[in-house]
C-alpha cells in the first residue's frame, strides 16, 4: 500500500516541511509539495502535512488515471471526488476533473453527505488519486492561544513540525530554556513526558501557567541551561536570541555541551551556526534545516551522540 502526503505551509517553511513528513512516514519526495511513501500517518498531528490519500492510481494526465481507475473496476455508494490543486493557480478544471473521475467509479455519488471520500492530487508533473485520509482539524491549531507569550516563541505549526522530527511518544524528554513552554506543550500533546528548565524565574511561571491551561501538568522549574543534570531520552532546545535574552557565544556553546550531555539525540534551534558546538559537545548533527523568518533565520540541528 502506497500513501501520498501533500504538504501545507509557504515557500520559507518548505524545508522543515518536507524534513517533518519524510521524518513521520519515512518516504520520498515525488513532487514540488508531495511526499511518496509506504506508512499511513494521521495527518492531523502534523504541522505541515495538509492531506492525504491512501494511492489507487497516478500518471501523467487525467485520462492516463482514468484509464487505471477503470481497470480496478472500484465501486463506492454514495462516494465524493475532489480535486487539490499543486500549487493552487494550476490551470486544472476541478470541476470536470471530478465529473471524469466519478464516471469510472461505480455505484452513486453523494456530494453532500458521502460515506466515502476520494482524492485527485494534479500537478504540473502528473495526477494522483486514492482514497482521502480522514482530514481532521490539525491538532496545532488548537494549541495557538497560550494565555502567556513570549515574543521569541516558535510559531505552534513550525513547533509541532520540530517536536515531529524525534518525538514518538513515551519519551523522557527535556527543554533546558523553556521559555513560555511552546515546544513541551506540543511534545506532551504527542505523548511525550516532558521536563523544562529556564533560567528566568517569570519564564519558569509562564511555561506551568501554559501547560495547565491546556490540561497538562506543570513540569518546568528553575535552572540554567548550560548547568542543569539529567538523564532524559530526548532534548529539545530554542535557545534564547535578542535583546530580551542575550546569550554570548561562549555560553551557547556551553549550553549546547550540557544539552548533548543531558540526552543521546535531540532538536536545538539557534539563530547561530552551531555545528562545531554539537560536535565539540560529543554528538553528530544528522540534519540542517533553515527555517527563514523576515529579518533571521533560525537554524535547527537534528543531532545523535556519538556512540
Amino acid at each position: 500500500m502506497s500513501y501520498v502526503y501533500v504538504l501545507a505551509g509557504d515557500e520559507r517553511e518548505r524545508e522543515l516541511a518536507f524534513a517533518e513528513a519524510l521524518a513521520l512516514t519515512g518516504g520520498r519526495r515525488c513532487g514540488a509539495r508531495l511526499v511518496e511513501a509506504d506508512r499511513c500517518i494521521d495527518p492531523g498531528r502534523t504541522g505541515y502535512v495538509g492531506c492525504g490519500i491512501e494511492l489507487l492510481a497516478s500518471g501523467k494526465d487525467l485520462d492516463e488515471v482514468c484509464c487505471k481507475t477503470a481497470e480496478m473496476k472500484i465501486a463506492s455508494d454514495g462516494f465524493a471526488v475532489e480535486v487539490v490543486r499543486v500549487p493552487r493557480g494550476l490551470k486544472v478544471r476541478r470541476h470536470e476533473t471530478a465529473s471524469a473521475l466519478g464516471w469510472v467509479i461505480h455505484g452513486r455519488p453523494n456530494l453532500d453527505h458521502p460515506k466515502e471520500r476520494f482524492l485527485a492530487i494534479a500537478t504540473p508533473e502528473g495526477m494522483w488519486f486514492g482514497r482521502r485520509l480522514d482530514a481532521t482539524e490539525p491538532d496545532w491549531r488548537h494549541l495557538v492561544r497560550k494565555p502567556h507569550g513570549f515574543s521569541s516563541a516558535l510559531p505552534a505549526q513550525a513547533a509541532r513540525a520540530i517536536c515531529n522530527l524525534a518525538v514518538r511518544g513515551g519519551e523522557r524528554v527535556v527543554d533546558p530554556c523553556c521559555g513560555s513552554g511552546t515546544l513541551l506543550i506540543h511534545a506532551a500533546a504527542l505523548g511525550a513526558h516532558v521536563t523544562g528548565f529556564d533560567i528566568n524565574k517569570k519564564m519558569v511561571g509562564t511555561t506551568n501557567l501554559n501547560l495547565k491551561h491546556f490540561g497538562l501538568e506543570p513540569a518546568a522549574r528553575l535552572g540554567d541551561a548550560a548547568e542543569i543534570s539529567g538523564d532524559y531520552d530526548l532534548a529539545l532546545a530554542n535557545l534564547p536570541y535578542g535583546h530580551m535574552s542575550p546569550v554570548t557565544d561562549e555560553k551557547a556553546g556551553q549550553m549546547v555541551t550540557n544539552i548533548v550531555k543531558l540526552a543521546p539525540r535531540g532538536v536545538i534551534i539557534s539563530i547561530r551556526d552551531l555545528s562545531e558546538e554539537v560536535r565539540a559537545g560529543g554528538a553528530r548533527v544528522e540534519q540542517l534545516i533553515r527555517l527563514p523568518k523576515q529579518a533571521l533565520t533560525r537554524l535547527i540541528f537534528v543531532y545523535r551522540r556519538a556512540a
